[in-house]
């Protein structure tokens, strides 16, 4: 009895078991599942239909339906079941068809490693060669680039002992050549000198022996204005032709940058003239092409400069701080005209390190500053020679000057403005605004005086006064009271000097023509009992440096024109 039978009579507790028929003879069991057999009765049935069979209860018939409801059941069962079997299989071989997959690129993969191991191996190999290589170049370089070393030490130190040797030699030849120009320049001064005592004998009376005992000639004998212009020059030359020389103003220091770029130019060099203003760049461009006419002067103030058309040059110092003129090495000589002027940082870029030759002038070789020390003395040198009043006066390198000093007085509220400005100087710090800014005032109120005006207004009348020299901060007179040249006659200062260097200038631009037998005037109005009054304290005038050099010198006041006149004419 199969599972189903058993099943149907376990349900139908003591109904009659229905037996199968016998299989014939020979014949084989369909092959499972069974439910894919052909139906029982069917010609392809493997067995035979069995007779119909009366079924004597009624729930019999109930309880084969239910048992082939309980089949059919379990039928639908088992195909749900083997169709989940078939889909477990065929996902079953779905996962072993990607483990087959899996397992060839792990296969590959393997391959493909193996294959790099034995690149890397052959790579490691080739670079494990390559740096032996390079080991035993580096190595190989190392040992040149001592050998290299030892051959430019030895070299070097050859090369050292050998520039000391010339170092040696030229220092001799320098020091020997500049004996020899120092000889040559000095003979030239001799020769000089020489001419000049010959022109001075040539120029005697044939028929007197012996000059009078009160003849200037007997009391100076054959020394000239140019005395101490050869004496400078010969300083200057015998310091290799360095140096600054310092003059009082008024002397002819142009005279002595003729007499070094004359010399210059002999020897075949150039020359660079410096000076502060284009004023002043024009009065040496004519001096010096009068001077020089074999030469070509030329003038440079600004702009475009073709460096090589000249033989002489005079450039102010901010156009050669901008650009760079006459650059031709070290043959060139250059002057600096009031050189202590030009010690800055912005005109020192002026001072070219080729020129070998320079030569600085300077009527006064001073500064408040450090700037002669930093800029100046590095490149020039140090002053070789300095033309004070005395010898200037007893040379006759200034002409001489008679001095007059007129004190006039200020009217009340002129004193009560100057007390109370006079007051804020001597109550403030030298340093501080307030003592700057009282000085100013103060220095108005004393240029603008009435009294001042006065006494200008009929200085004008006085012989030779009509285009005198004034010096003033303020408008007095007529329009010919203003300007003037150096070497006037006649000179009136209406203001205090500020400097020494004003009061130096004052007198120069007074006595700066040279030697003449006309004497100069200088006139001084200065107010009564203050700063312009040097016989009281903290006077600004300077006039102590000026007085012991003037031929005659009278104190006047405002009511004393007749001996004024007397005096001045």
């Amino acid at each position: 009895m199969d599972g189903s039978d058993r099943t149907a009579a376990r349900a139908t507790g003591s109904a009659t078991a229905v037996l199968p028929a016998p299989r014939p003879a020979g014949q084989k069991l369909p092959p499972a599942p069974w439910h894919q057999m052909p139906p029982v009765g069917s010609p392809d049935a493997p067995y035979p239909m069995l007779p119909a069979i009366a079924l004597p209860d009624p729930s019999r018939a109930a309880q084969l339906e239910r048992l082939r409801e309980t089949v059919a059941d379990l039928t639908r069962q088992l195909r749900e079941a083997e169709a989940l079997r078939d889909a477990d299989a065929q996902r079953l071989r779905w996962f072993e068809q990607e483990l087959t997959r899996a397992q060839q690129e792990v296969r590959q993969q393997q391959d493909q490693l193996q294959q790099m191991s034995a690149q890397i191996r052959v790579a490691s190999l080739d670079a494990h060669r390559v740096h032996e290589a390079a080991v035993n170049q580096v190595a190989i370089a190392e040992q040149q680039v001592r050998d290299a070393n030892d051959a430019a030490a030895r070299y070097a130190a050859q090369a050292d002992a050998r520039w000391a040797v010339m170092g040696e030699t030229l220092a001799q030849l320098e020091h020997s050549l500049a004996e020899a120009v120092a000889e040559r320049d000095l003979a030239r001064h001799d020769c000089a000198m020489l001419q000049a005592e010959l022109d001075q004998l040539m120029s005697l009376p044939a028929a007197t022996d012996e000059l009078p005992a009160d003849s200037p000639a007997a009391e100076t004998g054959p020394v000239g204005a140019l005395d101490w212009q050869s004496e400078a020059l010969a300083a200057w030359v015998t310091a290799k032709h360095r140096g600054v020389i310092e003059s009082v103003p008024g002397a002819d220091r142009r005279g002595i940058a003729r007499r070094a770029i004359t010399e210059a130019r002999a020897d075949g060099l150039k020359a660079v003239v410096l000076v502060a203003t284009a004023e002043l760049a024009e009065v040496w461009h004519d001096d010096l092409c009068t001077a020089l006419p074999d030469d070509r002067v030329g003038k440079y103030v600004g702009g475009a400069l073709s460096s090589n058309q000249f033989d002489v040059l005079v450039a102010t110092v901010d156009a050669a701080a901008r650009q760079s003129v006459l650059r031709c090495d070290s043959d060139v000589l250059l002057v600096a005209d009031e050189v202590d002027t030009f010690a800055t940082a912005e005109r020192a870029v002026a001072f070219d390190e080729a020129y070998a030759r320079r030569l600085g002038l300077s009527s006064f070789y001073q500064r408040d500053d450090d700037g002669i020390a930093t800029y100046l003395t590095r490149y020039f040198g140090d002053v070789v020679f300095r033309l004070g009043y005395e010898r200037a006066f007893a040379e006759s390198a200034v002409a001489g000057f008679d001095l007059a000093l007129i004190e006039v007085s200020f009217t009340a509220e002129e004193r009560a403005a100057y007390d109370e400005h006079d007051a804020q100087v001597r109550d403030s710090e030298p340093t501080t605004q307030a003592h700057l800014q009282g000085i100013a005032r103060r220095a108005e109120v004393l240029s603008r005086a009435a009294a001042k005006d006065a006494v200008a207004r009929t200085l004008i009348h006085f012989p030779g006064a009509a285009h005198a020299l004034i010096f003033s901060a303020a408008t007095i007179g007529n329009a010919d009271l203003v300007g003037g040249r150096n070497g006037a006659e006649f000179a009136i200062a209406l203001s205090a000097s500020g400097s020494r260097r004003e009061m130096a200038e004052r007198l120069g631009r007074l006595t700066g023509s040279g030697p003449e037998e006309v004497r100069r005037r200088l006139v001084i109005v200065y107010v009564g009992d203050t700063a312009e009054d040097d016989r009281c304290d903290g006077n600004v005038t300077y006039l102590s440096d000026i007085t012991p050099y003037a031929s005659n010198v009278r104190r006047f006041d405002a009511t004393m024109f007749d001996e004024l006149a007397d005096f001045l004419t």
